[in-house]
């Protein structure tokens, strides 16, 4: 799964089921490995890894429009595309 991006702010989500969807290089993907091969990747555990994921959550957090903070009714603001 990845975010688009333009100009460094989220314009759509895209799944990937299947297909040959070719990210570009403002597609961020949303998915981090944690282990690999069955090895625990060390920056992702104690408190380091936390703190790594509250300054990652912040600044991809501050990559949205700013109207996804509200809530209403109606069609998602970043729009979901399965390929």
């Amino acid at each position: 799964a990845y975010r688009s991006h333009l100009n460094s702010v989220a314009t759509s989500e895209n799944v990937i089921v299947e297909g040959d969807f070719v990210p570009t290089a403002e597609d961020r993907e949303l998915l981090t490995a944690l282990i690999l091969k069955g090895e625990t990747q060390g920056q992702h555990i104690g408190s380091a890894g936390v703190m790594a994921a509250r300054e990652h959550h912040a600044e991809v957090k501050s990559q949205l429009p700013s109207q996804v903070h509200s809530l209403q009714s109606g069609k998602p603001l970043i729009e979901t595309m399965f390929h």
